[in-house]
């Protein structure tokens, strides 16, 4: 085996990471986070797991955004009118 052949830790995390590229099991924006704090030199578990917690509250905030709005733009199929 020569030196060619042996990949460093941040090559084999790199190409790992670029393989999940538009997987579609793979959360984008878990993918991106990891990324982000890869290439910052930042990568480590406690970062990750406040990382993907931020991302978490944004999609429930979101969620819950849209489930609001929803109830509010969709009319009540129930109500009746005696116009």
């Amino acid at each position: 085996m020569t030196s060619e052949d042996i990949k460093s830790g941040l090559q084999v995390i790199s190409e790992f990471l670029d393989s999940l590229q538009g997987d579609q099991d793979i959360d984008a924006g878990t993918l991106a986070a990891t990324r982000e704090l890869f290439k910052a030199a930042t990568l480590s578990r406690t970062r990750l797991l406040s990382s993907l917690a931020a991302l978490r509250t944004d999609a429930v905030a979101l969620r819950t955004d849209a489930v609001a709005l929803a109830t509010i733009a969709t009319p009540d199929v129930d109500e009746h009118h005696n116009d």
